[in-house]
């Protein structure tokens, strides 16, 4: 059985925010699943399933987001990718054609980064873009941090009112 949780997956389910949350225009926006749940199968039978999903009419190496705004008619697709992994050779080339075609397109490691591309491709965003996309990549990361162990331990800290260098006879929940 495929594995649910994938930092690519993580990442997608905060662009799927950022979009919802910034671009303002109607708009048609929705990720595209094209891996395969395959991975206890042989190699014959992962290369069936291929075969049968071209004869569907399923195209390989889709990237994976679409987005269109219905105001500005602009069409974007783009890739998203996590730290360092690669675009297989197919995407590419799909990256290519879009390219030539003049589709806006990428391959995208962070939230900021789809931010910046929704600005260049001429999307309509909500006039607080830049502050909510900092605000999701913190998210993203915080999440992706603790979903590996490598969040950073809380710190302690002291009462509020040891903080303030007030003594501790003094009420200071009733000053707030």
């Amino acid at each position: 059985m495929a594995k649910l949780d994938q930092p690519e997956h993580r990442l997608s389910h905060h662009v799927r925010e950022l979009i919802d949350r910034i671009v303002t225009e109607p708009h048609i926006a929705t990720a595209v699943d094209t891996g395969t749940y395959m991975h206890d199968a042989s190699k014959a039978q992962r290369f069936a399933r291929e075969e049968h999903r071209k004869w569907m009419g399923i195209v390989p190496h889709h990237l994976d987001w679409y987005i269109y705004g219905c105001t500005s008619h602009v069409y974007t697709q783009f890739e998203l990718k996590y730290e360092r992994n690669p675009a297989s050779d197919g995407q590419v080339g799909m990256l290519e054609k879009l390219r030539k075609r003049g589709i806006p397109t990428g391959v995208f490691r962070t939230v900021i980064e789809v931010y910046h591309h929704l600005v260049l491709a001429g999307l309509h965003l909500h006039g607080n873009a830049e502050n909510i996309a900092r605000e999701i990549e913190a998210r993203w990361r915080a999440a992706d941090e603790a979903k590996r162990g490598t969040a950073p331990k809380k710190k302690r800290s002291s009462p509020r009112h040891m903080r303030r260098g007030v003594p501790p006879e003094f009420d200071v929940e009733r000053l707030v």
